[in-house]
C-alpha cells in the first residue's frame, strides 16, 4: 500500500505556482499534451485554483476553476505520478467545493475524454470523477480532433 504524505491546500499564486504546475503537467504525458500545456501556461494566468504541497512544501498537485453566471468549470487538474490514487485529487476538489459554497454556485462542470476512446489513463480520471458523485452531462464527438475524439462533460450538483 502506497506510503500518505501529509498534504496541505492552498490557494494558487501565479507568479510563484505556475511554473511549479507546469512541470506537473509535463510529468504527466499521459494526460497532457504538448498544446494542452499551452493552454494551461495560458489559461492559469485567469484562472483561479489551489496547489497541494507535501510536507516539504513542494507542490504536488494543483485544480484550477472558473465561475460563470452562478457555474463553475474546472479548468485543470493534476497531481504527481507517483502520488495518485493517495487522496490528493480528492483534497484539492473538497477545496474547491468549500470555496465554491458561499457564492452559492449550483453546479460543478468538468470536461475530459469521453467512454468511446479506450484509454486506460482517462478510464482513471472519469472513475475518479464519477466516485467522486460527478455524473454524465454531455458527450461531444469530435472525429477531427485526434487528441480528443469523445469530449465527456461531467456535473456535480452542489447544494445551494
Amino acid at each position: 500500500m502506497p506510503q500518505r504524505h501529509e498534504i496541505v491546500v492552498r490557494e494558487y499564486q501565479r507568479s510563484a505556482d505556475l511554473e511549479r504546475i507546469l512541470e506537473i503537467a509535463a510529468a504527466l504525458p499521459a494526460w497532457f499534451t504538448r498544446s494542452g500545456i499551452l493552454s494551461m501556461r495560458a489559461d492559469l494566468r485567469y484562472q483561479c485554483g489551489f496547489v497541494a504541497e507535501d510536507g516539504n512544501k513542494k507542490v504536488v498537485g494543483f485544480i484550477s476553476f472558473f465561475v460563470n453566471q452562478g457555474k463553475a468549470e474546472i479548468g485543470w487538474i493534476g497531481i504527481r505520478p507517483e502520488l495518485h490514487r493517495q487522496g490528493v485529487g480528492r483534497s484539492l476538489l473538497h477545496r474547491l467545493l468549500r470555496e465554491l459554497e458561499p457564492a452559492q454556485v449550483s453546479e460543478l462542470y468538468v470536461h475530459t475524454l469521453g467512454d468511446a476512446v479506450d484509454y486506460e489513463p482517462y478510464q482513471r480520471t472519469r472513475k475518479f470523477y464519477r466516485q467522486m458523485g460527478f455524473q454524465d452531462f454531455k458527450r461531444i464527438a469530435n472525429p477531427e480532433n485526434p487528441e480528443c475524439e469523445e469530449e465527456l462533460i461531467l456535473l456535480l450538483k452542489l447544494p445551494v
